[in-house]
């Protein structure tokens, strides 16, 4: 699907977004290469497969969980509160 400039007036007016004309042509462009995308995806043959799946049915090769502990950076954070009780923010009640 190509993406015109009456279409993207179109979108531009449901989305409530102003484009710049300097990027329309550039959007247009993005726009057109996401829709074809997807009808790429449209085109690959799902006919056997599970309609969905779960991830723990999947071995995943992911790197070990460490903990890391910085005594800096609550420290650094507490600094910048405006106001702060010990290791702890302090906010004004809001609700009585």
């Amino acid at each position: 699907m190509n993406i015109d400039d009456t279409l993207l007036e179109k979108l531009e007016k449901l989305s409530y977004l102003e484009i710049e004309s300097s990027k329309r042509a550039d959007v247009e462009e993005e726009l057109s290469r996401i829709l074809n995308f997807v009808e790429n995806l449209q085109s690959v043959d799902t006919a056997g497969l599970p309609d969905k799946f779960i991830m723990r049915d999947i071995e995943a090769h992911l790197r070990d969980d460490k903990p890391l502990k910085n005594e800096e950076v609550p420290n650094s954070i507490l600094e910048n509160a405006p106001h702060r009780e010990e290791n702890s923010f302090f906010v004004p009640k809001i609700i009585e």
